[in-house]
């Protein structure tokens, strides 16, 4: 997937969390989520990897500070995409419902 595509799933997955696209059934919404989870991880991963790839001496120069720099940036990223998880599920879970 190029980064067009990425961001155009990310403005659709905008657009459905404001309500701006056409309601999807729980297992269409569990449907599209496996999909894209299932493409973007190993993306991700791989990336990750390929990070891991510039620790050879051999061929590149880098200081203690910027591993640092990197890691703290990922971990950084990591934390964010855990707290829109974590707060969509809150929502789920504190919605109002008259139902027993």
């Amino acid at each position: 997937m190029t980064i067009d595509e990425t961001q155009q799933h990310d403005c659709l997955d905008d657009c459905l969390d404001s309500g701006k696209v056409g309601h999807r059934s729980d297992e269409q919404k569990r449907k599209k989520f496996r999909e894209l989870v299932e493409l973007r991880v190993p993306k991700a991963i791989w990336s990750i990897r390929n990070i891991g790839k510039l620790a050879n001496t051999y061929a590149y120069d880098f200081r203690a500070r910027d591993i640092e720099k990197i890691m703290w940036h990922l971990r950084k990223e990591l934390d964010e995409m855990e707290t829109r998880f974590e707060r969509a599920l809150s929502r789920e879970a504190s919605k109002f419902t008259l139902d027993d």
